[in-house]
């Protein structure tokens, strides 16, 4: 006979596994967010910031399993409070630690989980974001749906790099660069997302702008990038299956005059026309009204006056055409000289200057969208 001392921990173990419900994240009862793909394991991936996924539990706790992954990346997760999703935390995933549960939700209610990396510190060596299933100690339900599509296009800002200006990093020196003080959880469209609840896509790379690069560098422009299903093997995206956002946020110029040449500003402003004019067409067929979405045009702390007045001049020009644009005017969000800006990196906004950055945005895009 077996003494009743090893049997009771079994016992235990068995009671403690059978009380939690594990579903994979390709499960109907998972939302996903932003652009997404599979491969038929129950994996859900994703590359560009602000994707992921929603789900309901009724339950204390909520683990999450990470996919195989040959990168390190960064999973951020907020939780329903009274209807907002303030950010609740963020893990590391690294190849050493897929596979293993992490808790990304304490108490019942709705999680959202988010990619908090941008994609070309991790998706260019072929790493796989993504969540494999999901755990709970209660049951999972559908969250209810999603009502609210928010897009952002932007670079260095958008892509939520550079905000942490102090050591990030265990063993790292402050602002090292390589993803690791970036923090999309903490930035200006990660907080606008989570305080909408909507569902995001956020294409920005840093570097990169509406008709140039910084730096002398070529093609592609952000644009281009957001034609793409993911960063690292280029997939179009299939638009006539992909729902409309309702609003698009734009966060462009500051690389575009890095280097100013002759005739930019007429070249920046008709960059910012034609975007207009392909996003309604891609999304509702030509011909097209040119009211069908809101554009943000964004004026930055960062950027110098000239893409300023260009933009305005987009703005006059397609209000005259019938698009609906509103000016997002955050060239104030990090204070006189930039000094709201010394807790990022390179002069970039940090956590003081995102959360400005959100403030202004959020009641502008809340009265243009109804929300």
């Amino acid at each position: 006979k077996m003494a009743a001392g090893v049997l009771l921990p079994l016992a235990l173990c068995i009671a403690i596994a059978a009380a939690r419900q594990t579903i994979a994240a390709d499960s109907a009862l998972v939302q996903r967010m932003g652009r997404t793909y599979t491969d038929g394991s129950g994996a859900v991936f994703y590359e560009w910031l602000g994707s992921g996924l929603r789900v309901a539990h009724t339950g204390s706790t909520v683990w999450a399993v990470a996919s195989n992954t040959t990168a390190a990346y960064k999973i951020s997760f907020s939780q329903e409070v009274n209807g907002f999703f303030p950010p609740q935390g963020v893990s590391w995933v690294t190849p050493a630690s897929a596979g293993t549960p992490f808790i990304v939700a304490q108490g019942s209610g709705v999680v959202r989980l988010t990619l908090n990396v941008a994609p070309q510190y991790w998706a260019s060596h072929k790493g796989l974001a993504g969540i494999a299933s999901l755990i709970t100690d209660g049951t999972f339900t559908a969250p209810p749906p999603l009502t609210r599509r928010l897009h952002f296009l932007g670079d260095s800002i958008t892509a939520a790099t550079n905000i942490n200006g102090f050591q990030y990093w265990p063993g790292m020196p402050a602002c090292p660069d390589g993803g690791y003080e970036s923090d999309y959880a903490a930035s200006w469209a990660g907080l606008l997302c989570t305080a909408f609840d909507a569902d995001c896509t956020t294409v920005a790379v840093g570097g990169r702008g509406l008709v140039r690069n910084c730096c002398n560098m070529g093609p592609p422009y952000v644009p281009e990038y957001y034609t793409w299903q993911t960063y690292s093997t280029h997939t179009p995206v299939n638009f006539s299956s992909t729902p409309a956002p309702d609003g698009v946020v734009v966060f462009l110029g500051t690389n575009d005059y890095n280097t100013p040449v002759p005739g930019l500003d007429a070249e920046f402003t008709a960059g910012l026309l034609a975007l207009m004019h392909n996003f309604t067409q891609v999304y509702y067929g030509t011909p097209a009204s040119p009211a069908s979405m809101t554009f943000f045009f964004t004026l930055g702390p960062m950027a110098p006056i000239a893409p300023a007045n260009a933009t305005m001049a987009a703005y006059e020009q397609g209000t005259q055409q019938g698009y609906k644009i509103v000016v997002i005017n955050a060239t104030t969000a990090c204070g006189p000289s930039l000094t709201g800006c010394t807790d990022g990196c390179a002069t970039h906004p940090g956590v003081i200057g995102h959360r400005n950055l959100a403030t202004i945005a959020m009641p502008l895009i809340r009265t243009a969208l109804g929300w």
